[in-house]
């Protein structure tokens, strides 16, 4: 999250527990992790911009940001990858 730029000052204790626990900063809105990331974690960011998420909905959700990791070496994290997206709605 940091790598990201949601605690500029470096603060993650502040992220998590002003921002994140608050839920001024919604995180995990699909409910579980589920497997490995990349295709799969954006089609839930793509749900969310569409209002499509039902009881998970963010409300005025318009952009999502996206992280995880492949199956390449997936115990070490190689392949890493993040994206932002934006919805028009």
């Amino acid at each position: 999250m940091a790598d990201l730029g949601f605690a500029p000052d470096g603060d993650l204790h502040a992220l998590a527990h002003q921002r994140i626990a608050s839920g001024a900063l919604p995180v995990n809105t699909s409910g579980g992790g589920g497997r490995g990331g990349g295709p799969a974690w954006r089609g839930r960011g793509v749900t969310q911009l569409r209002g499509a998420a039902g009881a998970r909905q963010v409300a005025g959700a318009r952009i999502a940001a996206v992280a995880g990791y492949g199956m390449v070496e997936y115990r070490h994290g190689m392949c890493a990858n993040a994206v932002v997206l934006e919805g028009t709605l």
